[in-house]
């Protein structure tokens, strides 16, 4: 029987090598313990920030250390480096998938609510109510599984309400700031 209190999984898309691989995410309870679903296989994962990129991560039992740093040559993604391999990574959340799918004329429009991808802790505000935003600009940072990512503007307009603060604790789905 399903609990009534079972978390939804986060959906990401992952890309590598020029294969998309889906990722669903969810807490497992403990603090840093996640259930992952890769392309249908479950693991669970327990993640521990070290220090300059590094994680320290139990897979099923088995440990890795894994180092993420961002592509200089194409900020939107990542490199991943794992037992002397270094692999080349995106990762999409709902909300690029969604821009991905509309395809390239997609463009946003009216009042836009930016949501928490996954729950964390807001690190930083960017921008204050009122403030003119960039499309793609950034305009909050959140940590997540001890990992600042920064979320941006999914659309040029002006920053309208912020719901959070920093040093707020959020769940996936909180609403954290709207566009207009």
């Amino acid at each position: 029987m399903a609990s009534a209190d079972k978390k939804q999984p986060t959906r990401y898309l992952a890309l590598h090598a020029g294969e998309e691989h889906e990722l669903l995410l969810v807490e497992n309870g403990a603090e840093a313990s996640h259930r992952v679903t890769l392309d249908g296989k479950e693991h669970v994962v327990d993640a521990i920030f070290l220090e300059g990129g590094t994680w320290s991560l139990l897979v099923d039992g088995k440990s890795y250390e894994v180092d993420l740093h961002a592509d200089e040559a194409h900020p939107e993604k990542m490199v991943v480096s794992v037992r002397g391999h270094r692999f080349p990574l995106e990762v999409l959340d709902e909300r690029r998938l969604r821009m991905r799918a509309a395809g390239g004329g997609f463009e946003v429009e009216g009042r836009v609510e930016l949501k928490a991808p996954m729950p964390g802790k807001v690190v930083k505000l960017l921008k204050a109510v009122g403030d003119e935003v960039a499309e793609g600009e950034g305009v909050i940072v959140v940590e997540a599984m001890k990992m600042e990512n920064e979320l941006k503007a999914p659309k040029a307009g002006t920053l309208s309400e912020i719901r959070v603060e920093t040093g707020d604790t959020v769940d996936g789905g909180t609403l954290l700031l709207v566009i207009e």
